[in-house]
């Protein structure tokens, strides 16, 4: 076999192999998607679930917020919904900023998140305006097709009135 021959058999056989890696990429929506293709998605679900937290809570919506929380939150869930309840009675002008740094999988319904935030209000009773910057974490469980918060990490971003 000529060398010329053995290129162009190479670069056959190369041209054969990305395009199959390029058909098992959910080419229209069907086929199996590559393993980092699954993760991004997963990835991006779990930022969303982060973003509708800040949402609803500054919203001061507590069943959309509570919508977003594991029933097995490790923190309890009452707990948690008693201290978000007085947040919303304590504090008005809530802003609250969350930046995803990280989100790290256990398995297919875990996910680790480590977030660094602002959060700022004004507290009812005195008119003060509080600020506070930070970073802290978020475990999610993938549970009924959604992400759900699970534990928070300290210092608390929700629930901090006391």
């Amino acid at each position: 076999m000529t060398i010329k021959r053995l290129a162009a058999a190479c670069a056959m056989t190369l041209m054969a192999l990305a395009f199959a890696s390029c058909a098992s990429v959910n080419a229209g929506g069907k086929g199996p998607a590559s393993p980092s293709a699954e993760r991004m998605s997963m990835e991006e679900a779990v930022r969303r679930a982060v973003d509708g937290l800040a949402d609803a809570y500054q919203r001061e919506d507590i069943g959309g917020f509570m919508a977003l929380v594991s029933e097995r939150f490790t923190g309890d869930t009452s707990i948690l919904d008693s201290s978000v309840r007085r947040d919303f009675s304590a504090y008005t002008d809530i802003d609250i900023r969350l930046n995803v740094d990280s989100v790290t999988f256990d398995g297919v319904d875990r996910a680790f998140v480590s977030v660094t935030f602002t959060r700022s209000h004004t507290d009812t009773g005195t008119g003060a305006r509080a600020s506070r910057s930070g970073s802290t974490f978020f475990v999610f469980r993938h549970e009924d097709g959604a992400w759900r918060l699970w534990s928070a990490g300290v210092p608390p971003v929700f629930g901090v009135s006391g």
